[in-house]
């Protein structure tokens, strides 16, 4: 089995242009732009008439025929709706592609075949509560991005756009759950071999400290099999919003996420093993550790776009 990035190579061609296709939200965003120029040419763009008085000519905007009007904004959310639906399912189908590609990715690692790839870990009950400002959202309704992209995007969703060039983001859990590193399924009882030989072969480890056990473990385990060189933790910035609201057993459940109460609970556990991390700030921190536990290296998470950037000045393997 082709396994990694370069597989995509082999495909045919026809497959890589969907996918392509897929990833630039080809079908949903002309879509959008399609509602956005009858918008335009409702509302905005208007005709004139010419009046003449006296000896001079004034000019007026033709007033708009209600019917017109009506016409134009029921076609304009018919094709929002349809073009939302597209895009869910677009993002939806690469993600999917993500998580074949991460479960490819184990099985060549249990068979010492692995290609380059970036491990991420964290506490599972930050899973899509991890919601940022998301810069590429537009925010007049005239831009297809004020459509195509959300108002917020999960910090794991920028991890994953950060490394996409250099190789796949993966990570233990539940395929689907959210948009971001491709999911391996294992089970509850039998997750630690899996990670013990992901974490032994990932080219850069991204690890959300936490105060769980799970993760209090995989950090203790990097440490003691000289793997802390190459992780880079992240202290999650503070987030949109701390509240939300989900079905849970059959029930909707009130959760709220506060991180700086989460971090610290993290430092002090942690700190019973040596561990020392730095204290809280709400704008987010990304650092390394030295083999005693301390800060080594450090710089602000920043938006998207430099997120990348930054994760190379504390020494990131991109």
């Amino acid at each position: 089995m082709a396994t990694g990035p370069e597989s995509e190579l082999r495909w045919p061609l026809h497959k890589r242009l969907w996918v392509w296709l897929l990833r630039c939200g080809a079908f949903s965003k002309s879509l959008f732009l399609v509602a956005a120029g009858i918008f335009y040419q409702t509302f905005v763009q208007r005709d004139q008439v010419q009046i003449p008085i006296g000896g001079r000519t004034i000019y007026r905007d033709v007033p708009l025929n209600l019917a017109d009007v009506g016409l134009a904004i029921a076609i304009m959310l018919v094709l929002v709706v349809i073009g939302g639906f597209i895009s869910i399912r677009e993002t939806r189908s690469v993600q999917k592609a993500r998580d074949r590609k991460g479960a490819e990715i184990l099985e060549a690692v249990l068979s010492k075949n692995a290609p380059r790839y970036y491990l991420y870990l964290r506490p599972f009950f930050l899973t899509r509560h991890m919601d940022l400002a998301n810069p590429k959202h537009g925010n007049l309704p005239t831009l297809v991005s004020h459509y195509s992209e959300r108002e917020t995007t999960d910090l794991e969703t920028m991890l994953e756009r950060a490394v996409r060039k250099s190789g796949p983001l993966i990570a233990l859990g539940q395929p689907g759950e959210v948009i971001g590193a491709g999911r391996l399924e294992v089970p509850e009882e039998e997750w630690k071999p899996p990670f013990e030989a992901l974490a032994r072969r990932a080219a850069c480890i991204f690890v959300i400290p936490s105060h769980t056990t799970g993760t209090t473990w995989e950090v203790k385990w990097l440490r003691n099999n000289a793997h802390l060189a190459k992780c880079v933790f992240i202290m999650p910035p503070k987030i949109k919003t701390g509240e939300k609201i989900e079905l849970r057993k059959r029930k909707l459940v009130r959760i709220t996420v506060d991180m700086k109460i989460l971090w610290e609970k993290a430092a002090r556990v942690l700190a019973e093993s040596d561990f020392h991390l730095p204290a809280y700030s709400e704008a987010g921190l990304l650092f390394t550790l030295n083999d005693a536990g301390a800060v080594r290296t450090r710089a602000e998470i920043g938006d998207a776009a430099r997120l990348r950037t930054n994760m190379a000045k504390i020494g990131a393997i991109l």
